[in-house]
């Protein structure tokens, strides 16, 4: 099973646009994570290290403060268009079915094409940006940490399904 369904593509065009808007709302919600982890490590790094004092590092947190409010933004704007495009897909598919159709598809369908829509693919789509990103970050700050992350990545999904499994 792919994680977004091509025939829901074909049946409702709004979705299409709803996955690009979510990109580009991911894109920048990455940039915004990547700002203000890079921000705070920094500051720490600053002032354990290299005994920074609180004044020196005060760029370095309201570069984090800012990125963390952009990142708020970026949230609420990620929701509001999942939710606008739940709303969308819905009725759209809806018009063309009977109600005998409808009947059938409305107890269990529709409720989950609305978590599908504003849970599932707006999170597919950050984490299929971020993780990447993340990693190519690591590689150019700190290899060992790359290689560490690179190593226990994999694990993740071996874990989840053991857990699923139990």
């Amino acid at each position: 099973i792919k994680p977004i369904d091509p025939r829901l593509l074909r049946q409702a065009r709004s979705a299409v646009w709803f996955i690009l808007i979510s990109a580009l709302i991911s894109v920048g919600q990455v940039i915004t994570i990547i700002a203000f982890s890079w921000a705070v490590s920094q500051a720490i790094a600053g002032m354990l290290l290299q005994h920074a004092t609180w004044h020196e590092s005060l760029r370095l947190v309201a570069i984090a403060a800012v990125a963390q409010a952009l990142r708020a933004v970026l949230g609420y704007a990620a929701n509001s268009s999942a939710q606008v495009a739940s709303a969308l897909v819905g009725p759209a598919w809806m018009a063309r079915r009977s109600p005998a159709q409808l009947t059938t598809v409305y107890g269990r369908g529709l409720d989950a094409l609305d978590g599908y829509f504003s849970k599932f693919v707006p999170q597919l789509v950050l984490t299929a940006l971020a993780t990447p990103a993340f990693v190519v970050v690591l590689f150019q700050q700190d290899l060992a940490s790359a290689i560490v992350v690179c190593v226990s990545l994999p694990l993740i999904p071996v874990f989840m399904i053991l857990i699923g499994w139990y």
